[in-house]
């Protein structure tokens, strides 16, 4: 048994697997787009190997965090998976090991991720991963049509940069984003998945990036991402994701809490999710009421 770092041409091997555990698969084009092409850097996959067979994977993305007004460069792990006849504690903790170290070995100051059910007490228990925060599964199933001033965009304009300046401002702890970090993650995406209104004339006041997603005959539709800098903004963006959504069963998003009063337009907390942290440098702080805003996706990455 050994590790090694995953290049392009293990990607097969290590999707496959992939594949054989998670419900929802990954297409070679997703894949590449998602750890090839951010402007933070290409992401990471330490693989677990039995000889030739790739038995476990444990895959990292960079990201950027604002935590008050300093910049750091951080991680996040996406996607870690044991072959079942691999799956013990042993493997798990090894390749967790040696993935984090590398990690640090990069120069990341700090990893975060939001843990699932299944992940959270082995992180927490068997590896030393800190709580942080946690992010809410907000629900609304009342939808209408609704009138907004929105307007619908194929992708972002420099302009954004100004907008998230004044975004940073008002939040404790943010991922980093620019309007090139923005049309990489949210235009360029194999399929365009999905669909972005904006709010303001000559101003950009707030923008909402939205997807629909179906299991069986049950059709969801999500608020993968959304700021505003103002209330109006605000009601406005959470109308055109109500107009967007109807004929779905449920609007739904995963938020940090407290900064945008999403229960105020009908939307309920269904469950949580905890946010984990492992921090290198051990100056780093995490006061338990800072602003926060952290968002949990659509299962292909957190940001």
């Amino acid at each position: 048994m050994r590790i090694e770092i995953g290049t392009p041409e293990d990607n097969p091997k290590i999707l496959a697997l992939l594949s054989a555990t998670f419900r929802t698969p990954i297409t070679p084009a997703d894949w590449e787009w998602f750890t090839h092409r951010s402007p933070d850097g290409v992401g990471r996959t330490y693989m677990l190997k039995d000889k030739e067979d790739v038995v476990g994977s444990f895959s990292f993305q960079p990201m950027r965090i604002w935590m008050g007004e300093q910049l750091h460069k951080a991680s996040t792990p996406h996607h870690l998976a044991i072959r079942q006849d691999h799956r013990n504690v042993k493997n798990f903790m090894v390749l967790s090991h040696h993935a984090i170290q590398a990690e640090e070995e990069g120069g990341a100051r700090l990893l975060i991720t939001a843990a699932n059910p299944a992940s959270y007490q082995p992180h927490k228990t068997l590896m030393g991963w800190e709580d942080f925060s946690r992010v809410n599964c907000l629900r609304k199933t009342s939808l209408r049509e609704r009138e907004h001033g929105c307007q619908k965009i194929e992708s972002f304009g420099i302009d954004f940069d100004t907008f998230y300046r004044d975004i940073v401002g008002k939040l404790e702890f943010c991922l980093h984003k620019t309007s090139a970090w923005m049309n990489w993650r949210f235009c360029d995406r194999p399929g365009k998945p999905y669909t972005i209104y904006t709010y303001g004339e000559g101003e950009l006041l707030g923008y909402v990036v939205l997807k629909r997603w179906a299991e069986d005959e049950y059709v969801k539709a999500h608020v993968i991402d959304i700021h505003a800098l103002n209330d109006i903004a605000l009601s406005n963006l959470i109308a055109a994701a109500e107009s967007y959504a109807v004929g779905c069963s449920e609007l739904d998003m995963w938020a940090g809490p407290g900064f945008y009063p999403f229960e105020d337009y009908g939307f309920t907390i269904q469950k949580a999710q905890p946010v984990i942290v492992w921090p290198f440098d051990k100056s780093l702080h995490f006061p338990v009421n800072w602003g926060v805003s952290y968002s949990y996706g659509d299962g292909d990455g957190q940001y």
